[in-house]
């Protein structure tokens, strides 16, 4: 990109700190004049009715791209004004189909990406004072990336919530190693896929074996961890209908299942360090019974293959992933309708995440579905979306994430960050300083085209309406469209207030949202 065109300005430290504490004010003004921002919770959790009407899809287009994608653009925006609802929901549904050549292309210098296993643990024995911060670096960066940058935003979206649902956090040790094949052969490959596939590779998963510590249950001593929370989290939900015997025979299913270790001096460990490895000499050959199915005596892996089939045709399980996924598409409270609809067709195709989708994103379900607050790492990258053109170094990225609570794998908890608008409608000044910073220039190596966005505008009005188009798709409320014109009408031909009123509009609360 032609730098010349970028609005990063190299300023004093001095400068920096006024043009960021002015913005700080800007956003307490912004808080004044439209409300408490935290009391927006209230308002996005409203519990839409079930809704049994013909809408025109026309009027759901826009929530459709909001919620599939990390961030509406003019370019997504025109595309799914072209295909038109349906058309632009089975583009999505159908990612390979898209092209993304040119985010490959960003991520081809993260080399670790691509590595397996065992050479993930090779390289980490060549160099153990560095390699593992840079393939911890090297799959943070990569989740930013393609959050921003990628085509296939759909398919991010759903990486985000079974990362969420399966969470493993990229933590010291082995989990630096086993994670980023665990997010690339686990999640990402099976996303879009059939939730049962999903489930047993995630069950196999030498990173969720190791976190939560089935590679240590065996015969006689079992650990009843994962059972506990497959059952709790991954697969049926506390109301499940499951007993503290379903667990133990679960657990016993599932022992003997673990993953070969690096031992350097065994060489044989080697080539396959870091994979899974079932140890028949440690599993509980006796007769269990797993949620009233019977598993006959001196059987092997078997039965933990039968047990993970049995929890993905429960009908609690259809409905377990119907619901969180019908939360996150479109309300904290989704209409139980639309959730049992979601739950048959779950249960009809096996476990078709596609169809699950496709079911719940309906433009009848969109049409009343409530907003919902961005997580920070949404709001950050939706931010990013609209406004920057060139990013040369995430780390900044990464410490705003950190500092508002989102960091990508940093939940360490086994459920996941929390999807819920209460939880995420605190910590408001973070995001305007974040805003403040992006649009001030304090990201130096965050470029970004103001000018671009504004074009040929020059009045107030006229500013704050190409703000209101690019950035909401001309959907601000009038009484923010009034705030941000005012703040214009100060002095609207300077580039520092023109800057400045796009880091009051992204500290809006209807950019806050989705």
């Amino acid at each position: 990109m032609d730098r010349s065109a970028a609005t990063v300005v190299l300023e004093s430290p001095e400068r920096r700190a006024g043009r960021r504490q002015g913005m700080r004010a800007i956003g307490a003004f912004a808080a004044s004049a439209l409300g408490a921002w935290a009391g927006l919770s209230s308002t996005v959790e409203a519990a839409p009715a079930d809704v049994g009407l013909d809408v025109d899809p026309r009027s759901a287009l826009l929530k459709l791209v909001q919620r599939v994608s990390f961030g509406v653009t003019a370019e997504e925006l025109s595309l799914a004004q072209q295909l038109g609802f349906q058309g632009y929901l089975e583009r999505h549904l159908d990612p390979q189909s898209i092209d993304d050549a040119a985010t490959d292309a960003l991520l081809a210098p993260l080399t670790t990406l691509t590595m397996t296993a065992p050479q993930l643990y090779a390289g980490n024995a060549a160099d153990p004072d560095n390699f593992g911060n840079r393939v911890v670096d090297e799959q943070v960066r990569s989740v930013f990336i393609r959050a921003v940058f990628s085509k296939r935003q759909l398919l991010e979206r759903m990486v985000e919530f079974w990362t969420d649902h399966l969470n493993v956090p990229l933590d010291d040790g082995d989990l630096r190693l086993l994670k980023p094949v665990d997010q690339r052969d686990v999640i990402r490959a099976n996303a879009m896929r059939m939730f049962p596939a999903l489930l047993r590779a995630s069950a196999y998963s030498p990173a969720m074996l190791n976190y939560l510590n089935n590679d240590r249950s065996v015969a006689g001593a079992i650990n009843e961890n994962y059972a506990r929370e497959i059952m709790e989290l991954h697969a049926l939900s506390p109301a499940g209908g499951y007993t503290h015997d379903d667990i133990v025979a679960l657990a016993r299913a599932l022992t003997g299942w673990g993953w070969i270790g690096y031992d350097p001096s065994t060489p044989s460990t080697f080539p396959v360090a870091g994979t899974f490895f079932f140890d028949e000499t440690q599993h509980d050959t006796d007769p269990k019974t797993f949620l009233g199915v019977s598993m006959p005596a001196g059987r092997g892996i078997e039965d933990g293959e039968q047990a993970l089939s049995i929890l993905s045709s429960r009908p609690a399980c259809a409905k377990f992933i119907a619901t969180k996924l019908a939360r996150r598409f479109l309300s904290d409270a989704p209409p139980p309708g639309a959730v049992a609809a979601a739950a048959t067709v779950f249960a009809q195709t096996g476990g078709d995440i596609r169809a699950v989708l496709r079911s719940l994103l309906t433009p009848a379900n969109l049409y009343d579905a409530p907003a919902r607050v961005k997580r920070p790492f949404h709001y950050i990258v939706s931010a990013l979306r609209l406004l920057a053109t060139q990013i040369g170094d995430w780390g900044d990225m990464l410490s705003a994430a950190d500092t508002m609570g989102n960091e990508p794998f940093g939940w360490h908890p086994p459920n996941g960050y929390p999807d819920s608008s209460t939880y995420w409608s605190g910590l408001v000044l973070p995001r305007w300083n974040f805003a403040a910073d992006l649009t001030s220039g304090l990201f130096t190596n965050v470029q970004t085209d103001f000018a671009a966005l504004f074009g040929s505008a020059t009045t107030a009005a006229a500013l704050a309406g190409r703000i209101n188009t690019a950035i909401f798709a001309g959907a601000m409320p009038p009484a923010q469209l009034a705030l941000l014109t005012s703040y214009l009408s100060a002095d609207p031909s300077s580039p520092d207030r023109r800057a400045e009123a796009i880091g009051l509009a992204l500290s809006f609360p209807v950019f806050q949202t989705y």
